[in-house]
C-alpha cells in the first residue's frame, strides 16, 4: 500500500522493461496527451498512424515513476496489462489485429496475470480507443496464435509430401544421395548461414548460401535471440547470394518467429542482386511500417550504406 494507491508493483527492483526501465509502451492518442505530452524533453517517441511508441532517454524510468507510480490509477492500457504485453499489431481497412503474449521477465508473474479473457478483453479496449469503435479487431494471445500456425504448416507439410509421394518415383537410398548432392552442386555448393564480421551490438548481419534447413534456421534464430537479450531490440543485415532459398520448414520457422517477435525488431536491410528481392521489400515495406519495422533493400555495391543505415 502507498500514498497514492494500492499498488502492487511498488517494491520491484529489478531492471525490466516497464516502470523502472520505460521502453517501447504502447499508447492510443488520447493516453499519450494525456499522461506523457508534457514530458516529450525526456522521452523518445515515435508515433505510427494513430499509435505512440514511448521510450526514456538513456534507458532512464517512466517519467510518472519515483519508487511508485504517481497515476496508477489512471494508467494506460497496456500498463494495466503488464506482465501480458502487445507485441504485434496492424491494420487492414476496418480489421485490426493484435497478437500479445506474457513473455515478460516479471518477478510477480505469477500473482499479477490477469484471466486470460480479461487480457483479450483490455486489448479489445485499445484498438477501438485507438482506431474508433467502428473498427473490427481481431485479438490473439501468442500461443493460440502459434498453435494455428503449427497447424497450417501440419496441412502444407501433408500436401508437400502427398505431391512427392505422386510424382516422384521412389529411388534407392544411394541414388537419392547421390542425386541430392548433384542437386546442391547445381545451386552453389553446401549450403550456409555465415555471421559478418561488421557485426556489432544490436546490429547483426549475416550472408545466406543455398537452401537454408530448419537446423540452421533454428541456429540462426538462437543468435538473434541472444542479441535481443543482450541489447533488447535487433537490427539485421541479410545478404543474400543468388541462390539462397528456404526449405519449407525452415520458411515456416522463420516467419513464425519474425510474427512474434516484431517488437524487438528495428530494422531489416536486404542485400542482393535479385529482382524478386527488390520487389518483394517495395511490397513488404507498407506492412513493416504499420509494425514498426524499418526496411529497405540494397545492391552488394551498397553494403556500406546498408550498415551506416542500421547502425544510425
Amino acid at each position: 500500500m502507498n500514498k497514492h494507491t494500492e499498488n502492487r508493483y511498488k517494491d520491484c527492483s529489478t531492471d525490466q522493461n516497464c516502470c523502472n526501465r520505460l521502453e517501447e509502451l504502447r499508447l492510443t492518442r488520447v493516453e499519450y496527451r494525456k499522461n506523457f505530452a508534457d514530458h516529450h524533453s525526456v522521452l523518445v517517441v515515435r508515433q505510427m498512424g494513430k499509435i505512440y511508441r514511448v521510450s526514456a532517454k538513456k534507458g532512464q524510468s517512466c517519467p510518472h515513476w519515483d519508487g511508485e507510480c504517481r497515476i496508477y490509477g489512471k494508467r494506460p492500457i497496456e500498463c494495466r496489462l503488464y506482465p501480458y504485453t502487445i507485441s504485434n499489431l496492424w491494420k487492414w481497412r476496418r480489421h485490426v489485429f493484435i497478437t500479445f503474449h506474457s513473455r515478460t521477465k516479471c518477478p510477480f508473474k505469477e500473482h499479477l496475470l490477469i484471466p486470460l479473457d480479461n487480457a483479450k478483453r483490455m486489448v479489445t479496449e485499445f484498438a477501438r480507443e485507438a482506431f474508433g469503435s467502428g473498427c473490427r479487431p481481431h485479438v490473439y494471445h501468442e500461443p493460440l496464435f502459434l498453435g494455428l500456425i503449427n497447424k497450417i504448416r501440419g496441412v502444407f507439410s501433408t500436401c508437400r509430401r502427398d505431391m512427392v509421394t505422386w510424382r516422384v518415383p521412389k529411388l534407392d537410398p544411394e541414388k537419392r544421395n547421390k542425386a541430392r548432392n548433384n542437386n546442391n552442386k547445381g545451386k552453389g555448393g553446401n549450403a550456409m548461414i555465415t555471421e559478418l564480421p561488421e557485426s556489432e551490438g544490436h546490429v547483426l548481419g549475416v550472408k545466406i548460401s543455398g537452401k537454408v534447413s530448419l537446423e540452421m534456421e533454428k541456429e540462426w534464430i538462437g543468435r538473434t535471440e541472444k542479441v535481443i537479450e543482450e541489447h533488447g531490440r535487433i537490427n539485421m543485415l541479410v545478404f543474400l547470394d543468388k541462390h539462397a532459398t528456404w526449405g519449407l520448414k525452415a520458411g515456416i520457422e522463420d516467419l513464425k518467429w519474425l510474427l512474434t517477435h516484431m517488437k524487438e525488431i528495428g530494422k531489416i536491410a536486404i542485400v542482393a542482386d535479385s529482382h524478386f528481392w527488390k520487389w518483394y521489400v517495395a511490397l513488404d515495406r507498407p506492412f513493416g511500417k504499420v509494425v514498426g519495422i524499418g526496411e529497405k533493400y540494397f545492391d552488394p555495391a551498397e553494403i556500406d550504406a546498408a550498415w551506416k543505415w542500421l547502425k544510425e
